[in-house]
C-alpha cells in the first residue's frame, strides 16, 4: 500500500521488521450486583476483590448461574464460579461460600465477607406486603 499525498504513514513493524501488532483487552471497573444483565456476567472474566484498606486480590470467573430467588432482594441471585470457590450476589450484596472463604482467609482476606453471609438464603423480612 501507498501513503496519499500529503499525508504522512507509517508502515506498521517498520522500526522493527516485524508485521505484528499486540492489543491489550479492555476492562471496565464496576461495581457488581445480581441485577445485571446475563449478558454482562457471560463477559465477566474476572473479579477484583478489594478489602477496605485497599488490598486486593483477583479471581478468574470460570461461570456464572442466576438463580430465581423470592427471598431475595431483587428476584434473583447471581453465584460466580471460581476455581477458588463461589462468590454469590444478591442486588449489591456479596457472600462467598466455604472453598472461596477458605481461599481468601489463607490469602490474608479472612474478614472480606464478613457479616454479608447469606446463611443459608434464610428469610430476610419479618412482613411482607403478600407478594412473596
Amino acid at each position: 500500500a501507498t501513503c496519499p499525498a500529503g499525508q504522512t504513514c507509517r508502515r506498521l513493524g517498520a522500526a522493527t521488521g516485524s508485521g505484528s501488532l499486540k492489543v491489550a483487552q479492555s476492562e471496565t471497573a464496576r461495581r457488581l450486583s445480581s441485577t445485571l444483565p446475563d449478558q454482562s456476567f457471560k463477559e465477566l472474566k474476572s473479579v477484583t476483590l478489594q478489602d477496605k484498606d485497599g488490598h486486593s486480590v483477583k479471581i478468574n470467573i470460570a461461570n456464572f448461574q442466576r438463580v430465581r430467588l423470592k427471598s431475595s432482594k431483587c428476584g434473583s441471585i447471581v453465584n460466580l464460579c471460581s476455581e477458588q470457590g463461589c462468590i454469590t450476589l444478591d442486588d449489591y450484596a456479596m457472600s462467598a461460600d466455604e472453598k472461596m472463604e477458605s481461599f481468601l482467609e489463607a490469602a490474608g482476606f479472612g474478614n472480606l465477607f464478613e457479616g454479608q453471609r447469606l446463611s443459608g438464603f434464610g428469610r430476610r423480612l419479618s412482613s411482607t406486603d403478600g407478594m412473596l
